[in-house]
């Protein structure tokens, strides 16, 4: 019999798949519940709400982040940090085409629904983490004046380009975008 750790981490990782392929609107306790081989009523011992299974799958996503992160900080060259952190999601792009960024799109839908509510802001924070790790690269890499603002258009770059990925419903539109961004930030490295 799974223990019942074992099944809170099966609803979240079951929540972080249906969410991210239907929307937190569209998405109910029973979708994640079937997914994840659950009974409903299971459920409800371990999230009384879907708003608390969505804070465990957005914290999760958050965990996530960081250990792609530190798996990055690994390189001794802050460029190449970027470069590897941005070419880890490539293997994705499938994904992204069919269902967007799994950032990105749930920031957004949660800003519009929920901007205010805690659950709106924890969202944000799945871009906020990017940008403040993109931005500690910049410094390291000597660009101290503008380092915020290069973070900016790094991050705008990406999620622009998995948001045409996901429009065009086309994997090789992020392929192409992240090849080029990845050169664009090689070029930003001093020599």
């Amino acid at each position: 019999m799974p223990r019942q750790s074992d099944k809170r981490q099966r609803l979240i990782e079951a929540g972080k798949e249906v969410i991210y392929r239907q929307g937190y609107s569209r998405t109910t306790l029973a979708n994640i519940a079937e997914t994840a081989g659950v009974p409903l009523g299971n459920v409800y011992y371990h999230f009384k709400t879907k708003e608390l299974l969505a804070r465990a799958v957005i914290q999760s996503r958050m965990d996530d982040l960081r250990r792609r992160v530190e798996l990055s900080d690994a390189n001794p060259d802050p460029g190449e940090r970027l470069v590897e952190f941005i070419m880890f999601s490539l293997d994705r792009s499938k994904q992204v085409a069919a269902h967007g960024c799994p950032y990105g799109s749930l920031a957004q839908e949660l800003d519009k629904a929920e901007k205010e509510t805690p659950l709106g802001r924890s969202a944000a924070e799945l871009l906020q983490i990017q940008l403040d790790w993109m931005t500690e690269q910049f410094h390291a890499m000597g660009r101290e004046s503008d380092a915020e603002q290069l973070a900016a258009d790094l991050l705008a770059r990406l999620q622009g380009y998995c948001l045409l990925a996901n429009s065009l419903d086309d994997p090789a539109v992020m392929e192409h975008g992240f090849h080029r961004v990845a050169a664009w930030i090689r070029s930003q490295s001093p020599r």
